[in-house]
């Protein structure tokens, strides 16, 4: 009798000690699947890792925002006026990134799209139309540019952020 005591005792001591513990961990792994970083990139020419003009228009690093399980980046374009549209590579296709917000008396565009994995080269297409420079006429042209991310210092990736999830909803059941 003694002995069941001593061991109904220790199991409801190492209950009342773990349960506390758990939501705490679950707490964690939510905010880190909400986090924010800077993600530093360079724009790189579609045939050569070199250094694209393309550059210059787009502003490093990106804002990086982990929703609902994906990687948003979220990049400002300079001189707006004269991106007309950017597709990222996603498969097979290019698919045109989302517009947040336009300051036209900064001429800046704020635009998002999904990075599927930090540590590849993601190509794109920028359709860049100027016009109104004298001596230049027209120049109508879609780029074809590749994004390279340094991923150096990112925060815990989204797979292990899924995989601790799992591991802390199996140890609440």
């Amino acid at each position: 009798m003694k002995k069941n005591l001593i061991m109904l005792l220790t199991a409801i001591l190492v209950l009342f000690t773990a349960v506390p513990a758990l939501p705490s961990a679950a707490a964690e792994v939510n905010a880190q699947d909400q986090q924010t970083y800077e993600l530093p990139f360079t724009v790189l020419q579609a045939d050569k890792d070199e250094v694209s003009a393309a550059g210059r228009h787009v502003e490093s690093p990106a804002q990086i925002k982990i929703e609902d399980g994906k990687t948003i980046a979220y990049m400002t374009l300079l001189n707006s006026q004269y991106w007309q549209s950017m597709k990222i590579q996603d498969g097979n296709e290019f698919v045109a990134v989302e517009v947040v917000s336009e300051d036209e008396e900064a001429k800046t565009r704020l635009v998002k799209f999904e990075i599927k994995d930090v540590k590849k080269i993601l190509s794109a297409k920028a359709h860049i139309i100027v016009t109104g420079i004298p001596g230049m006429g027209t120049y109508d042209t879609v780029h074809d540019i590749r994004f390279q991310f340094d991923g150096s210092n990112v925060p815990a990736d989204k797979e292990n952020v899924s995989k601790r999830k799992k591991q802390i909803n199996q140890q609440l059941l």
